[in-house]
Formats: structure tokens, C-alpha cells, sequence
């Protein structure tokens, strides 16, 4: 990730609403570019559930907010599947902000 790309800043509520502090937000490439461990980026929220990304090459991703997981998990095809459907597309354009509110994935392990 460069100085010269785009923002994305956010907040991460729990499922009921609550602001979730300690999240692991995942910005996650493309499935074309996913093999590449430089496509990724990773970052806890604050207190407040708040992120911020900077310097992220203009593209496609998508992100997810987890409230456990393994470090670098989300590279792996088989756990991304299962959660595909609770990632959020975002759109990052050198420049712009892109504004973006996530809920978290709660910790499933039993």
C-alpha cells in the first residue's frame, strides 16, 4: 500500500448496534489477486469501532470485520467462502475518501 492511493474510513458495529472496539477489519482483493500477500490489508478498530486505511491502490475490494480470526485466515479460499456473503464491495478512487460502515462478524468457534 502506497502514500498515493485512496482512504477508507469507517466504523464497525457489533450485530446489535454497539460500536465495536478491537474488530480486525480486512480489506481483501479481487479473487485475480488474492495469491498475492501485498494485495491484503489488515488493521484493528478502536475503542469507538472506528478504522482508517490509507494509501490504498485505486480498485475493487472487499472488506470484512471480524471480531476473532486468525491472523492471515482470510487468505485462505476455504474460510473466505464461508464468509463471502457478509464481506462489503467497496470501490477506492486516488483521492476520494470512501466512507464505509461495517458489522461485525461475530466469533463462531464453539
Amino acid at each position: 500500500m502506497n502514500g498515493n492511493g485512496g482512504t477508507i474510513e469507517g466504523n464497525v458495529q457489533s450485530p446489535v448496534r454497539k460500536p465495536a472496539g478491537d474488530t480486525t477489519v480486512v480489506l481483501v482483493p479481487p479473487a485475480g489477486n488474492r495469491q498475492n500477500a501485498m494485495k491484503y490489508k489488515s488493521m484493528q478498530t478502536d475503542d469507538k469501532g472506528h478504522f482508517s486505511m490509507k494509501g490504498v491502490p485505486p480498485g475493487e475490494y472487499t472488506l470484512f470485520a471480524w471480531q476473532s480470526v486468525l491472523s492471515t485466515a482470510w487468505m485462505n479460499p476455504d474460510f473466505l467462502a464461508k464468509y463471502q456473503n457478509r464481506g462489503r464491495p467497496v470501490l477506492v478512487t486516488q483521492g476520494t475518501p470512501t466512507n464505509v460502515q461495517l458489522v461485525q462478524i461475530p466469533d463462531d468457534t464453539n
